[in-house]
């Protein structure tokens, strides 16, 4: 129980988690309308709120020339700018949209690059002109610091005092329509330290779609410290991305697992941005090809391996209260197995108990399933508690387990389980560890060595209840 200001700050914060979750889901939509051509077609289902993001896209849209000189091109157009002009911000933007860059560089050569920003505070009422302006000279002052390998922290270039629509709207105006003086990847590479840009960058790349997946692949090539604050902001900024536009997921965790570095990102994009069917997949793949990753997820302590745990106690619990049979059963029983044996990941007792009873269930009647179930219970005996312990919940689950098996097998099963069953029984019967090494590792596809001091604890109950 919580004291009543305790529930109302839990309240308050999975409010905030449910409406950053609701305007990302949003912001997806809207997306994914303007890529594939509809925006114009769907513009009046959107709220306002939702398009507001998208604004300096859609005001270079009504400003661009209309190529199609019939009638209905010239209704798109203006259905876009009548939706447009409900828009308080819409005629400074469209200003903004307007502004001569070369006149802009012009003027900032001929004066220092002090004299050429807005003083901190005053950009808000500034002219549009001088808000691209002061966007253009922060812009090349980031240019010239990344060319001398600095960090750029100075939130003062692009603080939460700018408007961000506007902020990406003179931005999007510089890259342009002077493109070769305004790098995208520069730019984004140059900003990652500031707080916001995650929001930042996320918010200017879905004004230009064409340039996200290059700038995702940048990011997913650039070279930061492990611990290091732009290497904490590209993690957040791709999830953001990826969050916007699921094309990308499999791409980029295809080029970082292909890489063997950033497993700390390539987890975080499996455990976030993946349902759990394709978190099964991916990490189950990369585990069984041995990849540095299964080494990176022993260290408990990673902020990466602690959203593993949680993301797999998520996926057991979801999959243990699923009534019927999917092949996903059998394929998270096999994860676990890898998890345990391949990655040598350390459980919590809480971890081992959920575990061991989704092995155990009798609800799943999948062969595949039950062979895998069977198989990790081998390759991971720890998970059943030793003699003594106080906790006979996983013990009767095991016992019910095995009795359940022998009704199972001594009425409709296939050849292939009853051989694999028959097989598993000799073998344990006449504790030929090296005989049973070889049949588990077969059916899990992972090398498994077995211990016969801690195979005891099973081998008792099997011989006991199964036989």
């Amino acid at each position: 129980p919580y004291s009543d200001g305790k529930a109302r700050v839990l309240q308050q914060r999975v409010c905030r988690i449910d409406g950053d979750m609701a305007r990302e889901a949003n912001l997806a939509t809207v997306y994914a309308a303007i890529k594939d051509g509809s925006i114009i077609e769907k513009i009046d289902s959107f709220s306002s709120e939702d398009l507001q993001p998208f604004l300096p896209l859609l005001i270079f849209a009504s400003l661009s020339t209309c190529d199609d000189p019939s009638p209905e091109a010239f209704d798109v157009q203006d259905k876009l700018r009548s939706r447009l002009m409900g828009f308080v911000q819409c005629n400074t933007l469209v200003q903004m949209a307007d502004v001569d860059v070369s006149k802009v560089l012009s003027e900032l050569k001929s004066v220092s690059s002090e004299q050429g920003i807005t003083p901190k505070g005053s950009f808000k009422y500034a002219t549009p002109y001088d808000k691209v302006k002061t966007v253009a000279s922060a812009l090349l002052q980031l240019s010239a610091l990344s060319n001398n390998d600095s960090a750029i922290t100075d939130s003062s270039f692009f603080g939460c005092e700018y408007p961000i629509d506007e902020l990406v709207c003179a931005i999007l105006t510089c890259i342009r329509k002077y493109p070769t003086r305004f790098d995208i990847h520069l730019i984004v590479g140059s900003v990652l330290p500031l707080s916001n840009a995650p929001e930042l960058i996320t918010q200017l790349l879905c004004n230009m779609g064409e340039s996200m997946e290059s700038v995702v692949e940048y990011l997913i090539a650039a070279q930061f410290p492990e611990s290091s604050l732009s290497s904490k902001q590209r993690a957040a900024t791709l999830l953001k991305l990826m969050s916007v536009d699921r094309y990308l997921i499999n791409r980029s965790l295809v080029r970082i697992l292909g890489s063997h570095k950033n497993n700390a990102l390539a987890l975080s994009i499996m455990c976030i941005c993946l349902d759990d069917s394709e978190l099964l997949t991916w990490l189950l793949s990369a585990l069984l090809k041995h990849h540095p990753i299964a080494a990176f997820i022993r260290r408990p302590r990673r902020p990466a391996v602690k959203l593993l745990h949680e993301r797999i106690a998520e996926v057991v619990s979801s999959l243990s209260a699923r009534k019927g049979d999917s092949e996903e059963e059998a394929r998270l029983a096999q994860l676990l197995g890898a998890l345990r044996v391949v990655a040598n990941v350390q459980l919590s007792v809480d971890e081992s108990r959920s575990w061991a009873l989704f092995l155990t269930r009798t609800e799943c009647k999948d062969e595949r399933y039950i062979c895998m179930a069977l198989s990790v219970l081998v390759a991971c005996p720890q998970l059943i508690p030793a003699y003594g312990e106080s906790d006979r919940e996983v013990e009767e689950s095991v016992v019910a387990f095995f009795d359940w098996l022998k009704t199972r097998l001594s009425s409709d099963c296939s050849p292939s389980l009853q051989q694999f069953f028959l097989l598993l029984s000799i073998h344990l019967h006449a504790n030929q560890t090296t005989q049973l090494s070889k049949l588990i590792s077969n059916v899990l596809y992972f090398k498994v060595k077995l211990d016969t001091n801690l195979l005891s604890r099973f081998r008792n109950l099997f011989l006991r209840y199964a036989m």
